[in-house]
């Protein structure tokens, strides 16, 4: 069968539906070292771990359910843009604090390993949300040119 437009092609539907399930068993086993530990790093991670799976899942069901079949507008975007411009100032502003903080930590990685190890997350997670409003952007300005004019 053919997929009406917007929708995945079937062999990369049975892919997503597997990778979800994958995802799920991720939850269930971070919930289960959640369940038996009290120790704050590793809560912690196994938080990050399932929040990740569960934000993972999402964008699974969004491609699967067809996330092209109702693309945005040049009206749509000139409305919103200002704030995700903002939003990717922000960002650099984050990734920059949490850059300091990780080498801060990194001078007296013997004392605070943990704090190294946390900040070390961070400095990486705020990358790839920078990344992911950069590709946002690459694609506002290669599908609607004129949103600026």
């Amino acid at each position: 069968m053919t997929p009406t437009p917007g929708e995945p092609p079937d062999a990369l539907a049975a892919i997503l539906k597997r990778w979800q399930s994958a995802e799920t068993a991720t939850i269930e086993r971070a919930n289960e070292v959640l369940e038996r530990t009290s120790h704050p790093a590793i809560r912690l991670a196994m938080e990050i771990v399932r929040r990740d799976s569960e934000m993972h899942r999402e964008v699974q069901q969004a491609i699967l359910d067809g996330p092209d079949q109702r693309a945005f507008t040049a009206e749509e975007l000139r409305e919103v843009w200002a704030l995700v411009e903002q939003q990717m100032e922000a960002e650099k502003r984050r990734l920059e604090f949490a850059r300091q903080a990780a080498s801060q930590c990194r001078v007296d990685m013997e004392r605070q390993p943990l704090a190294y190890l946390l900040l070390s997350y961070v400095v990486e997670d705020e990358k790839k949300r920078a990344r992911l409003l950069g590709r946002l952007e690459d694609f506002q300005h290669n599908r609607y040119e004129d949103v600026e004019g």
